[in-house]
């Protein structure tokens, strides 16, 4: 008797994880396979769904696991009246039950605030269609992420695995490369933000412009905040810290074999992308907030070469700069401001795209060279350039044996001024750096008249649109900037 009651137990036991009472369903509803992520590996052994983003953070302090959360004004700094926020929570640590490890970078998981009757509580009202909790984990047998949604059904909540890393370059593979045809893929919405399949986030370089630091928390004036809220508040890291997590969660998929590998299947054309077109961007501006401005308002170099080719510090009078807002008749949508909480805050090159650039080059794929002489057309333009990106379509589909004749014969602009710059003995790297950095020492100059204020100003304005007007804002499931939902950039009044 005492031995069938063990062997029972022990039944009992091992059925936990076998009929868990939560199903992950992939997007055509059916019950999603075994993942190799700690997510699918909790969610699997729970004898219940989380079916809320507090029943999901309680399952992970089960678990043993840490959580540190930091925080996003979605609508502008100075703009709290909507009570719009996002939490963005990295978690770490290893799983009590499996003895799985997850590392910074790895395992992070968003939700939202919402306003009701003047308190900014968190928005887990699960309507039907409604996207409550968006998550990206680390999954060690794929070498990639995956992507999941916790989304509301009015009658309550469902999980979803939406797709990896993998699939996120599947549906980008024709990213600029398809003029009168499909662009995108239609695997997972993820794919219109997170463009390369990694973690995200826009404001990665200092002062991180909307995001609660240390030396400047956020403010939610005019409304109060809930106690549960406000607990998840004391928790706030640095925004710098996420930056921190974010950029080690870029490495560990570049560095991924499995990544390289699903990488390759794809095109030439697909792989050189981010060197001659924009993957991913991010947002960069002077460091001191417009409210406290210097004499002297500083422009990210970043925005004015590429920075492989050259950098500097660009600046231009506070004053003069704030004349410009005026002239330009712009205005922060919602607020009564003339700008953001940073002054010149623009549209740069994304860091994710440095690092695939780097990779190239240390794989051998380019040289060092190659690249200069390719970032070195247009190079007055870093983001953006139709006439650099343009020439993507001239690289062969395998080897590069072939695109100095492809270049040769085209009539595409840009491409006899590359095939000079790669066949020409004196256009080197040096020689590209030294032509960068004399034109930051020329823009510089240009800032001490009229027209070259209003210039180098309308050139920012540009970037600006550029983004919302470029292939990567062009996926009908979701734009990089996220328009609507989010608010970053004084318009036009």
């Amino acid at each position: 008797m005492k031995t069938l009651l063990t062997v029972l137990l022990i039944s009992f036991a091992w059925a936990g994880p076998l009929y868990a009472a939560c199903t992950i369903r992939n997007s055509n509803g059916e019950a999603s396979s075994g993942k190799g992520d700690l997510l699918f590996t909790i969610l699997s052994r729970s004898p219940s769904c989380p079916e809320s983003v507090q029943s999901l953070k309680s399952a992970f302090q089960l678990a043993g696991l840490a959580i540190q959360p930091y925080m996003v004004a979605n609508r502008g700094r100075h703009n709290p009246a909507l009570g719009s926020f996002s939490f963005f929570e990295e978690v770490v640590g290893t799983d009590s039950v499996s003895n799985s490890t997850v590392r910074s970078g790895e395992f992070f998981f968003g939700h939202f605030t919402t306003l009701e009757n003047g308190l900014v509580i968190s928005d887990q009202k699960p309507a039907k269609g409604k996207l409550l909790v968006e998550l990206i984990a680390w999954d060690n047998l794929k070498g990639m992420f995956n992507f999941y949604e916790l989304i509301g059904t009015e009658q309550g909540t469902q999980w979803f695995y939406r797709g990896d890393s993998e699939d996120i370059l599947s549906d980008n593979a024709l990213l600029y490369l398809n003029p009168n045809g499909p662009k995108f893929g239609s695997k997972l919405r993820c794919s219109g933000c997170h463009t390369s399949g990694g973690p995200i986030m826009k404001e990665m370089s200092a002062p991180h412009n909307d995001w609660w630091t240390a030396a400047r928390p956020l403010d939610f004036s005019p409304n109060a905040i809930s106690s549960e809220v406000s607990s998840w508040v004391r928790k706030l890291d640095d925004a710098s810290r996420f930056s921190k997590a974010v950029k080690e969660g870029i490495a560990r998929l570049d560095e991924s074999p499995q990544y390289q590998t699903a990488s390759a299947r794809f095109s030439l054309q697909t792989t050189l992308r981010p060197l001659f077109c924009e993957v991913e961007i991010n947002l960069e501006s002077d460091i001191v907030p417009l409210d406290q401005a210097l004499s002297t308002v500083l422009i990210p170099s970043t925005s004015i070469v590429n920075p492989i080719l050259a950098k500097g510090e660009i600046g231009i009078l506070s004053s003069t700069y704030k004349q410009l807002l005026v002239s330009a008749r712009l205005r922060f949508p919602e607020t009564d401001r003339r700008d953001a909480d940073h002054a010149w805050l623009v549209p740069v090159k994304g860091y994710s795209d440095f690092v695939a650039i780097q990779r190239l080059i240390d794989s051998g794929t380019i040289t060092e060279e190659f690249a200069a002489d390719v970032l070195a057309i247009d190079y007055e333009n870093p983001l953006f350039s139709e006439k650099r990106c343009g020439l993507l379509k001239l690289i062969p589909l395998e080897g590069l044996e072939n695109f100095t004749y492809r270049l040769k014969s085209s009539t595409l602009p840009g491409a006899s001024e590359l095939y000079q710059n790669l066949t020409e003995p004196l256009f080197t790297m040096v020689f590209h750096r030294e032509k960068a950095q004399k034109y930051i020492m020329q823009t510089q100059l240009q800032l001490g008249s009229v027209n070259g204020q209003t210039e180098t100003f309308k050139k920012m304005i540009e970037a600006r649109r550029a983004t919302f007007n470029s292939e990567i804002s062009k996926n009908p499931r979701g734009q990089i900037l996220e328009p609507g939902f989010r608010v970053i950039f004084p318009e036009p009044n």
